[in-house]
């Protein structure tokens, strides 16, 4: 009966031992960081953060008579569908040649879009957007 009870909890133990460098080894590989490319830092950019590229602009806010949250708030569903819009236009992928164009393509779906929300005022806008100027590195924060 010792006999049986000790060999059970050697088996447990070892078992034990099994689990825990089985674990550290799972946690040790997903400490290493992933690398991605330009491409994949600039849609994941504009994923996270392209409703700010406008929304941080001082100028792009007056036109809409708006803070930079309820701007954000506005743009913020809007990111996903404009980024594929944009990826489509452009054969599916970033490259260096065309990652200025995806990037264009995308702030015009996000600035028409944004325009739509508010129909009875977008002559306005349209024009004020036109006399504005902006900033050239628009901070993303």
């Amino acid at each position: 009966m010792f006999r049986s009870f000790a060999s059970t909890l050697l088996l447990g133990a070892g078992l034990l031992l099994l689990v825990a460098c089985q674990s550290t080894a799972e946690k040790e590989k997903s400490k290493t960081p992933v690398k991605h490319t330009p491409s994949e830092l600039f849609v994941n950019d504009l994923r996270q953060n392209g409703d700010k590229l406008l929304c941080n602009q001082p100028a792009y806010l007056k036109c809409y008579l708006q803070t930079p949250s309820r701007c954000v708030k506005d743009l913020s569903g809007f990111k996903e569908a404009c980024l594929n819009e944009a990826l489509q236009k452009n054969n599916g992928q970033v490259t260096a040649a065309n990652y200025k164009q995806v990037g264009n393509d995308f702030t015009l779906c996000m600035l028409v879009k944004h325009a739509l929300l508010y129909p009875k005022k977008a002559e306005a806008i349209g024009q004020c957007l036109d006399k504005s100027r902006f900033e050239n590195k628009p901070r993303l924060n």
